[in-house]
């Protein structure tokens, strides 16, 4: 059965009292205003649709390899918020199962990490590293992460740049299952254990003493030269909130720290930066080579920048700020 017409994003099927929502990567990635909002929309029919009692999102191809546009990275998003949407996935009324593969990143591994379970396929690869841009994840997506990981692998996935492979040991305890086929299936007979049989997974939580001195170890090491003390501190005072505080209040509190690191010049400044190199590397071949360069600033990435565009002669202007 299907539930509703599918999108370009979204398509939907219901098999032995299972949803599976099926995502399309957009354009570039691009986790729009719009296409939150469809999500949101059709989670909330399933949720009240007689009948359903779990629910699978999956995606073609790299649908999980997705992020917020540039312009709501930096300047605040639309409603549905990421933060509003992850949250409504992990307080869903019914079990969530991610069936993920390829590239989960940013974004996308936000919404997994909401989800109540994941089954991956085993030649995966994740991608988290919201230090590195200034910023902690949506809440849902750090609570899961330190609840499941403990502080010290959760704070070396957010400040780790490259992609890590899901065979990494220290990501095991993610996954609830690792798969070399049929990721779907593997899901959907999950998903209707977790029915049937709910379980609530925080084994990081099981040893309060080790996890307050991971906390406190991190506090006195150096901090990564790419990573701020004040971005560091941020996360671990959000880490050890959760420890201390009922989950909704642990949420709310990661969620305000967030939007403080955000409004930074710092976070806005690296959010660019890896924007613009993702924008390059992810470029669609039949994107028209730029006919002229302007550039914000003389600095050294600017000289940089203005020296390889003369040896392409590619006219440059520049634009120095007061």
């Amino acid at each position: 059965a299907v539930i509703r017409p599918p999108s370009a994003f979204i398509s939907t099927k219901i098999g032995n009292h299972v949803a599976v929502l099926t995502l399309t990567r957009p354009a570039a990635g691009r986790f729009s205003q719009s296409l939150r909002a469809e999500l949101e929309t059709v989670l909330s029919e399933i949720f009240t649709t007689p009948d359903i009692d779990a629910i699978v999102i999956t995606g073609e191809g790299a649908a999980f390899d997705i992020d917020l546009p540039l312009a709501e990275r930096q300047l605040g998003q639309a409603s549905p918020s990421l933060d509003v949407l992850t949250t409504l996935i992990s307080n869903a009324p019914m079990p969530v199962v991610a069936a993920l593969r390829g590239r989960i990143a940013d974004a996308g591994l936000e919404l997994a990490l909401a989800a109540q379970a994941r089954v991956i396929h085993h030649a995966s690869r994740v991608c988290l590293p919201s230090l590195q841009l200034g910023q902690l994840p949506s809440a849902a997506a750090i609570y899961t992460l330190t609840t499941t990981l403990g502080p010290r692998y959760s704070i070396k996935l957010l400040e780790t740049l490259a992609d890590i492979p899901i065979s990494q040991p220290h990501l095991a305890p993610l996954f609830d299952k690792v798969v070399v086929q049929n990721v779907v299936g593997e899901a959907a007979e999950l998903a209707r254990n977790l029915y049937a049989t709910p379980k609530k997974r925080t084994p990081a939580l099981a040893d309060p003493i080790r996890y307050q001195a991971e906390i406190n170890a991190m506090r006195q090491e150096r901090s990564n030269p790419t990573v701020a003390s004040a971005q560091k501190e941020a996360a671990l005072a959000a880490l050890e909130a959760i420890q201390l505080l009922p989950k909704s209040a642990a949420l709310r509190f990661a969620g305000i720290q967030n939007e403080d690191l955000q409004q930074t010049h710092l976070s806005r400044s690296k959010t660019y930066r890896r924007a613009a190199k993702l924008a390059g590397l992810r470029g669609h071949p039949n994107t028209p080579a730029p006919a002229s360069l302007t550039l914000v600033g003389t600095g050294k990435q600017a000289r940089s920048i203005t020296l390889h565009a003369m040896r392409a002669k590619l006219p440059v202007q520049i634009i120095t700020l007061a």
